[in-house]
This record gives structure tokens, sequence and C-alpha cells, in this order.
């Protein structure tokens, strides 16, 4: 008789059971994870006492080694095969998810019409509630786009990683409930080019999911066609990432001295994100948090701005303006770690834009200074929330920097 036969035979049967019991609560049968539930109660916990007797009794009689991995070998190697498995398993998931990151989108109707989106296309989204009031074209919707497997990308995905798809062109919406309206297809395009990211990341290629961490869609909604335009978008700590570094990014803050709220713009030609709604008028009484919120671009700063946008109403025209943004004086600038280039634009009722260029500094002793041109010239009256440095408490230092010519 082969020595330790026994110890075998309890050893191959709960790896058999540790086997079932896998496949049992895989997928997602409820009824087969109940049953599998049962089974390691009934079956494995039993056989695991078992075990465990047996192998202090081996332990008593001074057994060599191949006892116990006759027992308890061939659970662990059940076991170390589950762990290869789920690391593969999360590699595999990894790797998938790196070549198709979850995507923000923003909608902004411009229509004039009440519109849903198709809930075909948006089931893998959150923070979306369906309608689209045509009535409040200042009232954005935001929502970010999962894709978990490959059956999501055969549901009307139109990202190939974090960029559209070469073949988007249109996109479905419903002009009423989609539980009984039909969709109706409008022609789309991508109406702005995506943001120079090698200007970003200097030395590398950003991967697909380093461009949709600073990527947002806005997809601007007309009677006729749908515009999407990819915006930089950057959180807090993602900013800090790029200060002391050598690179073009500016970050504006918006003055809007209209009273129309704005809905829709771009600089040089790049879209730039106005957050979850249209930016209303400037106005103290909302305690000038609007002036607080950070946009972005890449911009040189090498001319004059041309600054295009829209408002918030119904089938909107574009307006046009050049804005020059006043050069600062270096002999002014302390020493320390300087943040983004601030670039405030002032937009009036006129239709004209006055642009103020500031830099944050970060001294010693954790001390903070603001260096500011002030407005490149005189608003034709005054913003309601002051001009850049009245952003800042008395703790800021704030050294006017005279604008060269």
């Amino acid at each position: 008789m082969k020595p330790y036969l026994g110890a075998r035979i309890l050893g191959g049967l709960m790896a058999l059971v540790m086997l079932g019991i896998v496949l049992l609560s895989s997928g997602d049968n409820v009824a087969g994870i109940y049953l599998a539930v049962g089974v390691a109660m009934v079956v494995l916990a039993p056989l695991g006492l078992i075990a465990l007797l047996m192998s202090i009794l081996y332990l008593r009689r001074r057994a060599p080694a191949k006892a116990y991995w006759s027992i308890w070998g061939p659970p662990l190697a059940v076991l170390a095969c589950l762990w290869l498995y789920d690391l593969f398993d999360e590699i595999r998931r990894h790797r998938f998810h790196q070549a198709h990151p979850n995507i923000e989108e923003v909608h902004i109707n411009l229509s004039g019409r009440s519109l849903w989106l198709d809930p075909e296309t948006t089931s893998g989204s959150s923070t979306f509630s369906g309608e689209l009031p045509g009535a409040q074209p200042e009232n954005f919707a935001r929502l970010t786009r999962y894709v978990w497997n490959n059956d999501d990308l055969d549901r009307l995905w139109p990202y190939a990683g974090s960029r559209l798809a070469p073949n988007f062109n249109s996109l479905a919406v419903h002009y009423g409930h989609p539980g009984n309206t039909p969709a109706t297809r409008l022609p789309a395009l991508v109406a702005t080019p995506y943001p120079e990211f090698s200007k970003l990341f200097k030395g590398r290629q950003p991967s697909a999911s380093d461009e949709a961490a600073l990527l947002t869609y806005l997809y601007f909604h007309y009677a006729d066609r749908v515009e999407v335009t990819p915006a930089l978008r950057l959180s807090g700590s993602q900013e800090m990432d790029f200060w002391g570094r050598k690179i073009p990014l500016v970050a504006f803050h918006l003055a809007n001295l209209h009273a129309l709220p704005l809905a829709r713009l771009e600089i040089d030609g790049q879209a730039v994100a106005l957050g979850d709604h249209a930016f209303t008028s400037e106005s103290p009484d909302d305690a000038c948090t609007s002036r607080n919120y950070s946009t972005f671009a890449i911009n040189e700063l090498n001319g004059p701005l041309r600054v295009r946008w829209q408002f918030a109403e119904a089938n909107p025209r574009w307006h046009e303006a050049l804005a020059q943004v006043p050069k600062s004086s270096k002999p002014y600038r302390p020493a320390g770690r300087a943040h983004l280039t601030d670039v405030t634009l002032y937009f009036q009722d006129d239709g004209s834009i006055v642009a103020e260029r500031s830099l944050e500094i970060d001294q010693a002793q954790q001390r903070l200074t603001l260096l500011t041109t002030g407005p490149g010239q005189p608003l034709r009256r005054p913003a309601p929330c002051g001009a850049a440095a009245d952003r800042y408490t008395d703790e800021v230092e704030i050294r006017r920097d005279p604008p060269r010519p």
C-alpha cells in the first residue's frame, strides 16, 4: 500500500471541492453563489477540520514533510493557481483600461429644444439625469463614460483610446423621452483640434490614459448638428504637477461683464472648458466665486489672443475680439517656484476684451507673492469683483508689475 494514501486522498478531495466552489461562484448566477457557500460550509469546512486533525496526528508521530505536503499540497496548488489567475487578470484589465480610459463629457444644449441623449450610448455613464432642457441652455450636463469590457466597446462606443474614433460623424438624440420617442441621428463633427499634449509631456509620448486624465469633451447641441470640442481639464493637484516647469500652459480666469452667460469659448482656435454651468454675469452677490474658477489652454502668449465666444441662448451667433496680454517685466520677478502663468479676461459689454497677466510665486517660509500687471487698459466700467489682486487676502504679498510695451 502506498504510504500516506489517506493524506493524498484527503488533499485531492479538498482541491477538487475548492475547484468546484470556484466554478459555482463564477459569473453572475446568484443561485450558483449560494450553492458555492453551502458546499464550502457543508463539505470543505469538515474536510479542512479532518485535514487539521490528521496533521496534528502526523506531527505527534513525527511524520516526514511529504506527509503534510500530501494533505496541503493540492489545496495550496489550487490557491496558487487562483492567485496567478487573479494576477494576470488584473494585468489584463489594467492594460485594457489604459487603452480604453474613462471619458468625461459635458453636453450643452443650444438648440432651443429639450432633448435626451440616447440611453443606448450613455448606459455606462454616471452623474447624468437624462434631459437637457431647451429653455435652460446655461445648465450643462456632465457625464463620465465608463468602459469595462469589450461588450461596452460594441455598444456604440464613439472613442478609440482617449480620442474620438475616426468614423465618428453622427450622434443620436431624442426630442422626447426615449421610452416613447424614436431617436434622431444628427451629423456631428470635431470642431477644434486636440490640445498639443507634446508640449506638456516633454520627452515622452503620452498614453491614452494620460490624455484622458486631462481631457473633457464639450458637446454643443444645435438645431441641425452637434459640434464636439476637446478641451483641457485639470484638477487642483494636476495643475500643481505643472508648477515650476517651463511649459506654455496658461490658467485663465474669466470676468463676464455682459448680461448674458457665456456658454462656449475658444482662445486661438483652442476650445476652453467652462465647467458645469455657463459663465453668468459677474456679481459680488455670489461672493465672486466664479472668478476663482481656472480653465486652461496651451498658449505661448506671443501675440494678441483671438477670442471667440457664444452666449447661452438658442442658436447663438459667434462673437470675436482680440485681447492683448500685457508682458511682464522680468526684473520685478522675485526668486521662488512659479505657478502657472495666469491671464484674466474681462469680457466687456461693448464686445471688447481686456487682459491682465498675473503670476503666483512660492517663496521661503510658505509666503506667496502675486506679480500682476493689472488690466492692460482701463475697463469701460469697474468689474464687480475687481482685478486679479482682489482675489487674494492681505497675507499675500502683491507686487505691481509694470507691463512692458
